[in-house]
C-alpha cells in the first residue's frame, strides 16, 4: 500500500507571509495568514505488508 506525505517548504512568517499570500505567491497553513509556504515536497513510500 502506498502512503503519500506532503511537506511544506520555503516557510514565511509575519508581514512577509501576508504579502506573499495577498499576491498569490504562497498558501497559508491552516488558514493562518501569518504563516505561509510557497513550495511542497511530495514523499511516496511503498509499504510491504508482512503477514
Amino acid at each position: 500500500m502506498q502512503k503519500i506525505y506532503v511537506r511544506p517548504m520555503s516557510l514565511s512568517y509575519g508581514l512577509n507571509a501576508y504579502n506573499l499570500i495577498k499576491i498569490k505567491k504562497a498558501l497559508p497553513i491552516c488558514g493562518n495568514k501569518k504563516i505561509a509556504f510557497s513550495n511542497i515536497e511530495i514523499i511516496i513510500r511503498d509499504k510491504k505488508n508482512k503477514f
